[in-house]
């Protein structure tokens, strides 16, 4: 379970909280068979509209995500590609970091109006986070923050850029899964 204090921009406090099922667990698989079909679907209507398909996905048939022949987004694919026990669990954090960091960046927008300067006005608003979320499962050390926009190995990648309008936030693999982050995007 993932928790943080959010102060609201009317100063009203709140506890948002996320459940991150783990890998194996009855909840993640009935939540992997729900983002297939929904995924699926998604590929669908692309094929019906003749639009191009995302990245990486685009020999791969709905049929393919709801059978398991094909990864049913970002987080399927590098779990597929992990080699081990301790890089499945990783990715699994990764991803899951950048997703719920992303779901707080974008309620950060929707109080203040803009995305944080920087990641001390960030965690300013927000309080304090549950720190076992930081914690890097490949060396259990907490995960550094750069707030820059060129990444730097090993730290959390934090940037503002106000003449694109887009927050980027990027989550370091440390070069598994031929990746050196895996990146996200709040555009506003």
């Amino acid at each position: 379970m993932y928790s943080a204090v959010i102060r609201t921009a009317s100063g009203e406090v709140k506890i948002v909280e996320a459940d991150i099922p783990l890998p194996g667990s009855q909840a993640y698989k009935e939540k992997q068979e729900r983002k297939r079909r929904q995924f699926a679907e998604y590929l669908r209507e692309i094929e019906g509209r003749q639009l191009p398909k995302p990245e990486g996905f685009e020999n791969v048939s709905s049929e393919d995500v709801l059978s398991g022949k094909a990864p049913a987004g970002e987080l399927d694919s590098l779990i597929q590609q992990a080699k081990t026990e301790k890089e499945r669990n990783f990715a699994t954090w990764a991803w899951s970091l950048k997703d719920e960091l992303k779901k707080l960046i974008q309620s950060y927008v929707m109080a203040v109006g803009s995305p944080p300067a920087n990641f001390r006005e960030f965690s300013d608003f927000f309080g304090a986070v549950n720190q076992e979320g930081w914690i890097n499962p490949l060396n259990g050390e907490i995960l550094p923050v750069v707030e820059s926009a060129k990444p730097k190995d090993g730290r959390l990648q934090f940037f503002h850029d106000k003449e694109l309008k887009r927050f980027v936030l990027g989550i370091p693999t440390f070069g598994l899964f031929g990746k050196d982050f895996l990146v996200s995007e709040v555009r506003y």
